[in-house]
C-alpha cells in the first residue's frame, strides 16, 4: 500500500515537510534511547538483536540495515550537489545531481525512504525508514506507519540507528553546528491509522535521545517544518489547521530557543525554507494563489515573487542565491526539479534541472549541499 494511503483522512499537503541541513554527525555505535520517548528513556537492544516485544510477547528483532535493505552506492560528490529520493524505485534510492542537472550519481537504497534531510557540510544525510516489523511489535498492519530516523554518515558510507519507537519522524533539520536533529513526529498509531501528531521535538545526533518541542497539538492542527536559525536562537515553523471539511489555514511561526512562546510572522503563507545566513526565507504565499515568495525575516523591504507555480520542498542554495524546489506535474503524477534566483529575476523562467516524467521516478524530498 502506498504510504500516501495512511493519510487518506488528511489533506495531502500534511505529507509535506522541508529538508534542511547542518555538519557532519560522528559515526557511533547502533544503539539508542527509545526513540518514542522524552528524554531519559531506557536503552533499547542493539540493533538486529531481538527484544521481548512491547507486551512481554513474542521477542521481535530491532532493524538494522540489512532488514532496511540498505545498500550504499556511491560517495557524495564534491561540490554543490541537489539531493534527491525517488519513491518509485524498490528499494527507495537516494540521488545526487550537479545544479545543473547533470552528473547524476545514486548515493545509496533503502526500505522506503519518504522524509530525509542533508547536513550542510554534505556528509551526512538523517532520514526516514519503514520499521520492517512493524506488525509484529505494535499490529500495525499499514504500510509505512512506522518510520523511525537513521543517519547515512558518507564518510564511511554506513547508517546508524535511532532506535525502536511506535513514531514517524519527517522534516529532518540539523540545529547549527550539528548540536540536535530536529523532526516532526508523529506517534502513538493505531492499526486502523489514527495517531497523534505533528509535534516538533529534537535528539541528540549521537545518542539520540528525544525531547518533544512543541505540546501536543488539538485535532486537525499540526506544526511542520522545523528551521533553526544560524545562531541557534530562533526556531521557525509553520502551522496547518483543518476546518472540516477540508478548509486549511496556514501560518508561519517563529520563537526564542530554548522556550519562548510562539509569535506569527507571516499569515496564509506556509511550507518555509531559511536562507544559510537567517537573514530571508523563501515560502508558499496561500494569499497570493500559491505563489513561492523570498521575504526578510525581519519584515522589512517587500517580499519578491520567485515563481507563480506552486513549488515545495524549499531549499536555498548554499550561497543564498537560488532556490530549488520540486514542481508538480498533475498529469505525470510525479515532481519536476526546478531552480530559480532568491531575488526574482528569472521569476518567469525557472530553470528545470531534472525532469520526473522522463526519468519516470517519484521525489518527495530535496536538499542543496555544498561539499
Amino acid at each position: 500500500m502506498r504510504r500516501l494511503a495512511l493519510l487518506a483522512s488528511l489533506p495531502v499537503a500534511l505529507a509535506l515537510g522541508v529538508a534542511a541541513c547542518s555538519s557532519d554527525p560522528s559515526p557511533a555505535p547502533v544503539t539508542a534511547t527509545d526513540a518514542g520517548a522524552d528524554q531519559g528513556s531506557p536503552p533499547v537492544p542493539e540493533a538486529g538483536v531481538p527484544d521481548g516485544g512491547d507486551a512481554g510477547g513474542p521477542q521481535v528483532p530491532i532493524p538494522d540495515a540489512k532488514s532496511i535493505e540498505f545498500a550504499a552506492k556511491s560517495k557524495l560528490p564534491a561540490g554543490d550537489s541537489i539531493v534527491f529520493n525517488d519513491w518509485n524505485s524498490q528499494p527507495n534510492a537516494v540521488w545526487a545531481i550537479k545544479p545543473d542537472g547533470t552528473a547524476p550519481t545514486e548515493i545509496f537504497r533503502a526500505r522506503r525512504v519518504w522524509a530525509m534531510g542533508a547536513s550542510r557540510s554534505g556528509n551526512a544525510i538523517a532520514f526516514s525508514s519503514e520499521d520492517p516489523f512493524a506488525e509484529q511489535r505494535y499490529g500495525i498492519t499499514i504500510s509505512d506507519a512506522i518510520q523511525q530516523t537513521w543517519i547515512y554518515d558518507d564518510a564511511t558510507q554506513a547508517v546508524r540507528f535511532s532506535g525502536i519507537g511506535n513514531v514517524n519522524d519527517e522534516c529532518h533539520h540539523f540545529a547549527p553546528g550539528d548540536t540536535a536533529l530536529w523532526v516532526c513526529r508523529r506517534y502513538d498509531f493505531a492499526n486502523g491509522g489514527a495517531n497523534k501528531g505533528w509535534r516538533l521535538g529534537r535528539m541528540d545526533p549521537t545518542t539520540f535521545a528525544f525531547t518533544f518541542e512543541t505540546p501536543e497539538e488539538a485535532a486537525g492542527k499540526y506544526v511542520l517544518a522545523p528551521q533553526v536559525t544560524p545562531d541557534g536562537k530562533t526556531l521557525y515553523y509553520y502551522r496547518i489547521e483543518v476546518t472540516p471539511p477540508n478548509t486549511q489555514t496556514y501560518t508561519i511561526v517563529k520563537r526564542a530557543l530554548p522556550s519562548g512562546a510562539p509569535e506569527v510572522v507571516r499569515d496564509k503563507a506556509g511550507r518555509l525554507a531559511l536562507s544559510p545566513d537567517g537573514q530571508t526565507m523563501a515560502y508558499v504565499d496561500y494569499g497570493a494563489g500559491r505563489a513561492v515568495m523570498v521575504a526578510r525575516v525581519d519584515g522589512t523591504g517587500t517580499p519578491v515573487k520567485i515563481t507563480n507555480a506552486e513549488g515545495s520542498r524549499l531549499t536555498f542554495s548554499p550561497d543564498g542565491t537560488q532556490v530549488a524546489y520540486l514542481a508538480d506535474d498533475k498529469a505525470a503524477n510525479c515532481q519536476h526539479i526546478d531552480v530559480v534566483a532568491a531575488d526574482g529575476s528569472t521569476a518567469a523562467t525557472p530553470v528545470r534541472v531534472h525532469d520526473c516524467a522522463k526519468a519516470k521516478d517519484f521525489i518527495t524530498q530535496l536538499a542543496w549541499i555544498r561539499r
